[in-house]
């Protein structure tokens, strides 16, 4: 009597778990300039796909499901709330170019963030641009990797991304802010393989004393000459930077708000300098020439000619001549 009571419970634990909810299990969304939010989002042909990012983002997917979008232009501001989600894009063009056929280009029409995500997450392969509206104060940034509530670290990845923050009145938000919303939450991100373009603000903006930034092969793009930063870290951040790009001219590599520690050496073992138009380009991990050879990132604070004491050789070029310096660094705000 025992042993079939015993079988019983088996067979009936067995039978809940075939018969569980399939929303248990992450699933793929699907998003298509063909497709239409009365569809089931359950495949790419537009019979299936819906057709805004945002509704399959708040009213269809779960917590870690993906989002697949399809090429075009989505002129809407995309939220995904409390969920880690992964939105996964066709395609992200250039840095400056973009083809609606093959690429995925989410700009809102109106003042508000290209992607917020809150709570974690991945975006890979697509193109945000923040909204805008005059006064140009109203720029919103590209996308925005942030914190609410309580509880543990935050994991973000962003990858194959080119982010413009709006541009309205000459002036430009930041490509990508990640912050912790207040929270104090840890928030760890990981940027590679993507471009930032920013006009009069920061290309990244990383704020909060326990939010970090681990940015690879990465290109930071001011767009235009004025005195510019590229990486802003304030509220106690901290960043690595390894095999990235600084391109055309910027007044500052990096920039924090509050007063920072910065570790700099070279090949050579000396300090470098660089000027304000200078190219910087920090040297892959692989060439082991960073203060501790077996560190995996090299960053990218780098002092100006000016402060970069007694003695110290300049790698910088004179003009506008593009230079590539090679240092190797770790940068951590004081909190």
């Amino acid at each position: 009597m025992r042993r079939s009571g015993r079988i019983a419970v088996v067979l009936a634990t067995a039978l809940g778990m075939l018969c569980a909810p399939s929303a248990a299990f992450a699933a793929d969304w699907h998003v298509s300039k063909a497709g239409d939010d009365m569809n089931s989002c359950s495949s790419p042909a537009p019979a299936d796909a819906c057709l805004t990012i945002q509704h399959v983002a708040g009213a269809v997917a779960n917590d870690g499901d993906t989002v697949h979008v399809g090429p075009g232009i989505y002129a809407e501001a995309v939220s995904a709330a409390g969920k880690q989600l992964t939105f996964l894009g066709a395609g992200q063009g250039t840095p400056d170019s973009f083809n609606s056929s093959t690429d995925t280009l989410i700009r809102p029409t109106s003042n508000d963030v290209a992607l917020r995500m809150m709570s974690g997450g991945t975006v890979r392969s697509l193109r945000v641009e923040g909204g805008s509206s005059p006064p140009a104060v109203d720029n919103a940034p590209g996308m925005l990797l942030s914190a609410v509530g309580a509880g543990g670290p935050i994991p973000y990845s962003v990858s194959d991304v080119v982010a413009t923050g709006g541009m309205k009145g000459g002036l430009s938000a930041d490509g990508i802010v990640v912050n912790d919303g207040g929270t104090g939450r840890f928030v760890r991100t990981s940027i590679a393989d993507t471009a930032a373009r920013y006009l009069g603000a920061a290309g990244i903006n990383v704020f909060g004393a326990n939010v970090s930034a681990a940015i690879t092969r990465t290109t930071l793009i001011p767009l235009a000459t004025q005195k510019q930063v590229a990486l802003l870290l304030a509220g106690g951040a901290s960043a690595t930077m390894a095999e990235s790009t600084v391109s055309r001219s910027s007044d500052s590599v990096m920039r924090t708000a509050v007063p920072s520690r910065r570790s700099i050496c070279s090949a050579r073992r000396r300090p470098v300098a660089a000027t304000a138009s200078s190219v910087i380009r920090v040297m892959a991990a692989s060439k082991r020439s960073a203060a501790s050879p077996t560190s995996p990132a090299a960053a990218i604070a780098l002092p100006s000619a000016a402060s970069a004491g007694s003695g110290a050789a300049s790698d910088a070029p004179s003009g506008d001549r593009p230079s590539t310096v090679d240092a190797c660094a770790r940068i951590k705000a004081a909190s």
